[in-house]
């Protein structure tokens, strides 16, 4: 997945912020160039039409928002029926460009008959999007924001939470909903017990959910990591907490293992502002394993760098794939991908590869393969999204990586799944580049979905 949820300015002007002026969004009152990115500036809604074709098909906007009992919503894991907030009658295209232009960030879910549906988060909704046989889409439920941003995301199964996040004014909220894509209803699920911004949510085979961590500013604005674990099984009506994180941190990446345990790794532990922009180390390099049974913490091995807001995907082994992530000094990204042993706990150094911080997805023959996402110039400052994929296979001991299909265009901050063996759709994401000689951001685009064939 992407570093960061959102942003507001290209992830370009984000990272170069710290050395020119290309970047005239407001920035919210808690983010930092160390934290997290912004909110895209406002664009003024345009009246769409019924349709909009794409490469990838028409787009339509039928089907209203279906209410949902409490009954059902509780059996689902927490949830509640949708209170009036949450129903949207018909779900309207929020941009000229149609579902796929400006956006803060794209989910991608498989609903129960097999087919994808795209969740679309925008500054003041979300919308779900439903990909048809024939490649084409059809709008679904979609539900208002109000307001916030920087929500967690954590899917199971059909089901996407999205819980935390930060609200107008700088207020921290402990709102959390779901979004069944089986049924395309929104609802309500139990609140947080305190507000968090971008904890990480890991969706569990049981069919609940662990948070972990997250920001809560302080008195002062800045950014400071929580050390928060909470639990939403199935039947709940409230989280229950567990063992709290060995240390406070935010922009992790969190995985459940074969065994059910937790796996945490990396992160900012929020007291980086300084030794980010001094350019020392600022991320956590320790990786550290919850054992659910025994409700305890344990050591489980160290990082090659500490870093955060890396990428960490469990492989059909049961090993966890590695890779990406900020680390010191400013501007630097990690090239070094890793495998988590759960074995032997420890972290195998790959050798290094000159890829984008992409998304990853596992294919169905076991690959797993990494897609775009950004990369720097060559003056260690301004990134650029990039057209490129790699295939990673597990079985092999040497030469593991190699070069994919390529993507048209580049794109950083979308999403990818399988369609079948050998198709992978990619959703979303921005498409952005420098301009050197003018010193500025080249106007973003907002690519159409494309399919990739993968030999």
């Amino acid at each position: 997945m992407s570093r960061r949820s959102e942003w507001s300015c290209t992830f370009g002007q984000v990272l170069a912020a710290a050395l020119v002026s290309g970047c005239t969004a407001t920035p919210s009152a808690s983010s930092s160039p160390s934290t997290r990115a912004q909110e895209p500036s406002a664009r003024p809604p345009e009246e769409p039409p019924p349709a909009v074709a794409s490469s990838q098909g028409a787009a339509s906007t039928e089907g209203p928002e279906r209410s949902e009992t409490a009954e059902d919503a509780t059996a689902r894991g927490g949830a509640t029926a949708p209170d009036a907030a949450e129903r949207d009658e018909a779900p309207a295209l929020a941009t000229a460009e149609g579902p796929w232009g400006q956006h803060n960030w794209v989910e991608l879910l498989r609903a129960g008959d097999g087919h994808v549906v795209a969740l679309i988060g925008r500054r003041e909704r979300v919308e779900s999007w439903h990909r048809k046989p024939d490649g084409s889409w059809r709008a679904g439920a979609s539900a208002s924001r109000d307001g916030l941003s920087h929500e967690a995301r954590g899917a199971v199964g059909a089901r996407l939470l999205l819980a935390g996040g930060e609200g107008r004014g700088g207020r921290v909220s402990e709102r959390a909903r779901v979004y069944d894509a089986t049924e395309d209803r929104w609802g309500l699920a139990a609140s947080l017990p305190a507000g968090t911004i971008q904890p990480r949510v890991t969706g569990l085979t049981s069919g609940g959910w662990v948070l972990t961590g997250g920001e809560i500013p302080d008195a002062d604005n800045l950014p400071r990591g929580s050390d928060a674990v909470l639990i939403l099984r199935p039947g709940d009506s409230a989280w229950r907490r567990l063992a709290a994180l060995p240390s406070p941190r935010y922009g992790h990446a969190a995985v459940e293992l074969a065994s059910g345990d937790l796996l945490v790794v990396g992160g900012d532990d929020g007291g980086s502002e300084g030794r980010f922009n001094q350019g020392q180390p600022y991320g956590v390099a320790l990786a550290q394993r919850l054992d659910m049974k025994a409700g305890a913490w344990r050591g489980a091995g160290a990082m090659p760098d500490a870093s955060a807001y890396l990428s960490a995907l469990r492989i059909r082994d049961g090993r966890v794939l590695l890779f990406g992530g900020d680390v010191a000094p400013i501007g630097r990204m990690s090239k070094t991908p890793a495998l988590w042993e759960p074995s032997s706990q420890r972290v195998t150094q790959l050798p290094a590869i000159d890829a984008g911080d992409g998304e990853l997805t596992e294919l169905p023959d076991g690959r797993v393969m990494l897609s775009g996402g950004s990369v720097l110039k060559t003056d260690g400052a301004i990134p650029f999204s990039v057209a490129t994929t790699h295939l990673f296979d597990p079985t092999r001991e040497r030469n593991a990586w190699r070069s994919g299909p390529s993507l048209s265009p580049g794109r950083a901050g979308h999403r990818a799944i399988a369609l079948s063996p050998r198709e992978v759709l990619l959703v979303g994401g921005e498409s952005f580049d420098w301009d050197e000689e003018r010193g500025q951001d080249i106007e973003p685009s907002w690519p159409q979905p494309q399919v990739v064939r993968v030999d």
